[in-house]
């Protein structure tokens, strides 16, 4: 979490990946930038938080990491062996989050939930920055940037992690993109598995929505697809109920409008 309302620098945060990456090379362990950061190097967005994922060893890595630059580390997620780095740098907590893949980083992509999210750069001691020439990407995630739309990488995408279906319309609105036709389909077909996530991760994920300036456009979405009605079914009942002539909308639409 930022304490500060300033931006690391991206020189200081490519410095600090060329470290990281001849960490792991000397470790002989084969390690990628991915994820949200490289999709935000991309399109040129400060970023506070670098996500990695490395072939093993990825406690070893984390611990070196941090004694290097004097931050603190922890597991914060067993199931697939992901640390997490905080560096303090003056005002700044910068979050290095390490992953481990298990087969190989296209593996690992094809697994991803957006294709502008399944972006590899390959980190070791010759890496200087993220350029569109140096990037593994598979499923044509830098195109999808660059015409600013938002593609599931599979069918299956929001089958396998249902809360995806929350993060699209949060990214929706975070980038000023656009979700494509099929993945709104996708998105109404697959409501119903929201059910299947825990109470807190969808907080989480709304009250992420809520701060947003662009909270009535993704209601909009959310009511589009169907999602809302989901996660507040309590909602359901207000659609279509008038109330006094002075109002313009039902209690349903009175309800989202900002």
């Amino acid at each position: 979490m930022n304490i500060s309302s300033e931006n690391i620098p991206f020189g200081k945060i490519f410095q600090i990946n060329a470290l990281i990456g001849s960490i792991c090379e000397s470790l002989n362990v084969e390690a990628y930038l991915v994820g949200g950061f490289t999709r935000d190097c991309i399109i040129g967005t400060h970023i506070n938080d670098i996500d990695i994922v490395v072939s093993n060893k990825p406690k070893e890595v984390a611990e070196i990491i941090s004694t290097k630059l004097s931050g603190t580390f922890f597991l914060i997620n067993s199931d697939h062996a992901i640390y997490r780095i905080n560096i303090k740098l003056e005002s700044l907590i910068l979050n290095i989050d390490i992953g481990l893949f298990e087969k190989s980083i296209y593996d690992d992509l094809s697994n991803r939930d957006f294709t502008i999210n399944a972006i590899a750069v390959k980190l070791d001691s010759k890496f200087r920055n993220v350029e569109v020439d140096n990037v593994i990407d598979p499923y044509h995630g830098v195109n999808d940037i660059n015409t600013k739309v938002i593609k599931t990488v599979s069918d299956h995408s929001f089958q396998e992690d249902p809360l995806r279906l929350l993060r699209c319309i949060r990214l929706y609105a975070e980038l000023d993109f656009e979700i494509a036709a099929q993945t709104i389909e996708l998105l109404k077909s697959n409501v119903y598995k929201i059910n299947d996530i825990s109470g807190e991760r969808i907080r989480e994920e709304v009250f992420k929505i809520l701060s947003l300036s662009s909270t009535q456009d993704c209601f909009n979405i959310l009511d589009e697809v169907g999602l809302i009605f989901e996660i507040m079914p309590e909602l359901e009942k207000t659609r279509n109920v008038l109330q006094p002539k002075e109002h313009h909308w039902d209690v349903f639409k009175h309800s989202v409008k900002p």
